[in-house]
């Protein structure tokens, strides 16, 4: 006699070849979307044939042919196009096991795609009926708002904000639960896909642009990255509104043209400034409509007004043509829902809601004045965001840069110097001496530029037969710093107090008159942003097939010149603000020789190098082509000469020392490995946020290889930079 767990064993092995059918379904998205399709269809007819090879003795009971039908119908259904015989097979195994919940499952998700989304959801309810599963929680969720967004089309909804009832908003968030504590969900593009555009829909857009990304990222065939795209269009664009691009007059005149409406007595008649968070039950707000703000999404649809105060807010509305409302129409909002939004995205400020309260539900606030000049610098400092690796790790920034600190200690000497010559205790009669250190990053070498900087001050003190005064020590990065790595390995015997300030060094930072010493080392070669022509196609400057401007056409390095030039000039303008009169700043530059052309520097060899590797990744197939056509780092040496230009026409500043860091101080790293560690220490995070994290460690063991086979590119004293020592002063009022 046969043994029953003898004849079920190779339905338990199709079930799991099956599973692992659909584990590669949700976690291989190649390049090429056809390579991911003849994957599925060379696998699957593995699984198929393993399914034939089961005798039929061992699939005669109504279970096993149950199971053996549902297995057929999954295998069959694993592409994303409709199969009538997926379809056969599962509605077989349903109708001889009505009990098998994932056989309900499977076919629900087959009638969906054939467009039945009404028979889809009686699928997917009684597999609900049988039991709870996580996938189910996914899928039904996913039907409910193809559902619900068809229900709108067909019902043209009146006009007022979108509210989601309570039950669908616990189906979202036992979705998103389900999908955080489940592997597999966490693969799936299509989960993170329909979830962004729930959270689209509802406004929740931070969640909606950390979703696309998530699903472009796993999944290059989807339309995500531009979904990304079209919402930082759409809140630029609210932005630049609500920023003043309306005339005084105009506002004044629009306002005063707003009329008093006949209310209900239980409705109480309020300005935009007078709402709280949410909804404003039994208040009214009146306002004319100045824009109608143009997107490429349906829903909702979005204008800006203004108050009787002349103050500006945006509304949105679901459910209503684009032409029902026009520019020049007077709105009354019953019941507004208000909600004041402080937007972050990729470290750059999309909505400030210190500066312009937004809130992109129903009704919104700007604050008034428009054309803030300390907004303008405000929110300059809130630039692309070039982070180094946090953490203490073997890829961190704080175990991998010793070159740089092997800098700031030859540089010590001059900054003591600099010090004893150019700060004079008596001119500067402060308590206490506020200093800040721009770029910090993470790691002991800031702290050692600033003990070398407090103790020059207090030897001037001595000097002079002064009290010492306090310090405060001001340490700035990048938003995304690791500031909790940093603070934890601050000195304990400090003289000094310490804060963090985060956001970039181009832009404002600190109020006026506020400083009175500031140090930067090896941070001015990043530049803001990389410049826009080299990534556009149809410009003589599109730099393809490089990732730098070394050995590039003129065009590029022009583009990468003219961004640094702009960016020194705003870091100055910037700091002149914030230091006090004859206030000094020490910076330490890598300029390039002025006898080296600017496409053929040797400083740019090392990251050529690593240009090449991410060319042969995308020759092979494991990087998008266009993805690293459109990569470029955001790092450059100057020439001396044009630094030089730079810092002589600059107003503000006077130069008081130049001189050059000798760099047969500087040590080359030991090996290979410590050397490429070093650059993912610092390119990392920005290589990351472009590509996804899968090809970080390949890309390095290429890099690696490379830089064995090219091992004079290690050697310090063969770069042809410079590294400059730059003391300026702040000029006094007088001067």
């Amino acid at each position: 006699m046969s043994n029953p767990d003898e004849e079920e064993e190779p339905l338990s092995r199709a079930a799991t070849a099956t599973e692992d059918l659909y584990h590669l379904r949700d976690t291989y998205f190649p390049p090429n979307p056809n390579d991911r399709i003849s994957k599925l269809q060379h696998e699957s007819d593995l699984v198929l044939k393993l399914l034939d090879s089961i005798p039929p003795e061992q699939r005669k009971s109504l279970m096993q042919r149950a199971t053996f039908e549902y297995l057929r119908g999954k295998v069959l259904d694993v592409f994303p196009d409709y199969r009538k015989d997926a379809e056969d097979h599962l509605s077989k195994a349903v109708k001889l096991n009505p009990s098998l919940a994932d056989a309900w499952l499977c076919l629900g998700n087959c009638i969906w795609k054939k467009g039945d989304l009404s028979a889809a959801k009686n699928c997917l309810s009684l597999a609900l009926n049988k039991g709870p599963n996580k996938r189910f929680f996914v899928n039904y969720q996913c039907l409910k708002e193809k559902c619900l967004k068809v229900q709108r089309i067909r019902q043209n909804l009146s006009m007022k904000a979108f509210n989601m009832p309570r039950k669908q908003s616990l189906w979202m968030s036992r979705m998103g639960t389900l999908g955080e504590k489940d592997e597999r969900m966490k693969s799936n593009p299509d989960l993170y896909f329909n979830n962004a555009t729930v959270n689209k829909y509802l406004e929740n857009y931070h969640r909606a642009l950390s979703g696309f990304e998530a699903a472009a990222l796993k999944d290059p065939g989807l339309n995500a990255a531009e979904e990304v795209q079209k919402i930082v269009n759409l809140l630029d664009k609210v932005d630049n509104l609500l920023r003043g691009h309306v005339r005084a007059k105009r506002m004044a005149s629009w306002a005063s043209s707003l009329t008093a409406v006949n209310l209900k007595s239980s409705y109480k008649r309020v300005t935009i400034d007078l709402l709280s968070e949410g909804l404003n039950r039994a208040l009214a707000v009146e306002g004319k409509v100045l824009f109608f703000v143009k997107s490429e999404s349906v829903a909702p649809l979005y204008y800006l007004l203004c108050d009787p105060n002349q103050t500006c807010f945006v509304l949105s509305i679901y459910g209503v043509r684009n032409d029902v409302i026009k520019e020049g129409d007077q709105l009354t909002l019953l019941d507004p829902n208000f909600h004041d939004v402080d937007l972050y995205w990729k470290e750059k400020l999309l909505l400030p809601s210190s500066r312009n309260s937004v809130a992109l539900n129903e009704c919104t606030k700007t604050e008034r004045p428009f054309n803030s000049k300390m907004e303008n610098e405000f929110a300059k400092a809130f630039s692309e965001s070039y982070a180094m690796n946090g953490g203490e790790g073997p890829h961190s920034y704080a175990v991998n840069s010793n070159i740089q600190r092997t800098g700031i200690e030859a540089a010590k000497s001059l900054i003591q110097g600099a010090i004893s010559n150019r700060f004079d205790p008596k001119t500067i009669s402060a308590n206490p001496i506020r200093i800040a250190d721009l770029g910090c990053s993470t790691g002991p070498n800031t702290f050692i530029a600033i003990q070398c900087i407090v103790e020059a001050i207090e030897l001037q003190y001595h000097s002079h037969g002064l009290a010492l005064p306090e310090f405060q020590v001001f340490f700035n990065d990048q938003l995304s710093n690791d500031f909790n790595t940093h603070f934890k390995m601050i000195p304990s015997n400090r003289k000094y107090f310490a804060a963090g300030v985060p956001g970039s060094f181009y832009g404002r930072l600190f109020p006026k008159e506020s400083l009175h010493v500031i140090h930067s080392s090896a941070s001015l070669n990043w530049i803001s942003k990389v410049p826009k022509e080299i990534t556009d196609r149809t410009c003589a400057a599109w730099n393809k097939g490089r990732i730098h401007c070394t050995h590039a056409p003129k065009e590029v390095v022009d583009a990468y010149k003219n961004q640094y030039q702009k960016d020194m000039e705003t870091f100055l303008h910037a700091r002149a603000q914030e230091l006090v009169g004859d206030g000094l700043m020490a910076l330490q530059i890598a300029a390039a020789h002025d006898l080296t052309s600017d496409s053929d520097m040797y400083s740019g060899k090392n990251f050529e190098l690593l240009g090449t590797c991410l060319v042969d990744m995308a020759n092979e197939g494991k990087v998008n082509e266009e993805k690293v056509d459109s990569f470029n780092l955001p790092i450059f040496f100057s020439p001396i000469k044009d630094l030089m230009k730079i810092l002589e026409s600059n107003e503000d500043f006077s130069i008081e020392q130049l001189e050059t860091i000798d760099t047969n101080t500087l040590s080359n790293p030991v090996d290979v490995h410590k050397y490429v560690s070093l650059h993912r220490a610092a390119l990392e995070g920005l290589i990351e946020n472009h590509f996804g994290d899968e090809i970080i460690d390949e890309l390095f063991d290429r890099y690696t290889k490379k830089v064995m086979e090219f091992r004079d590119i290690m050697d310090i004293q063969k770069l042809k930079l410079v590294g400059l020592f730059v003391l300026l002063r702040r000029k006094s009022q007088h001067e």
